[in-house]
């Protein structure tokens, strides 16, 4: 019986550790949420604080200076995610190729395992 046992949890292993990287994922997201929910919720605090000044009518003409200002809060922000341990755009789509890689060895384990 310590046998069927020992199998069959060195078989859930890989499914567990599959379940906690989407469970990681999934706090992750929820916290990525909340905290741009936060962020937003105090930036309209400050924004009817101060009062903002109007945009010139021309807005073509700076175009680029306004796609630099966005870079340079995409950084911004990215960098304040880091700090707080949120894994990034990239690092969240690495992980999910690994999942990917991971589900298929274990299908194709699973196929050519053999049957008792």
């Amino acid at each position: 019986m310590k046998n069927k046992d020992t199998e069959s949890q060195s078989k859930s292993l890989p499914h567990q550790v599959f379940l906690a990287g989407l469970g990681a994922l999934a706090l992750t997201l929820n916290t990525v949420s909340h905290l741009t929910t936060r962020l937003v919720e105090r930036g309209q605090q400050a924004t009817a604080k101060v009062k903002m000044p109007e945009l010139p009518a021309k807005r073509s003409a700076r175009g680029g200076r306004h796609k630099g200002m966005a870079d340079t809060l995409e950084i911004g922000i990215e960098k304040a995610l880091s700090h707080r341990d949120v894994p990034s755009k990239q690092q969240i789509a690495g992980l999910n190729q690994q999942i990917d890689k991971i589900e298929a060895k274990l299908t194709e384990l699973g196929k050519t395992a053999p049957q008792r």
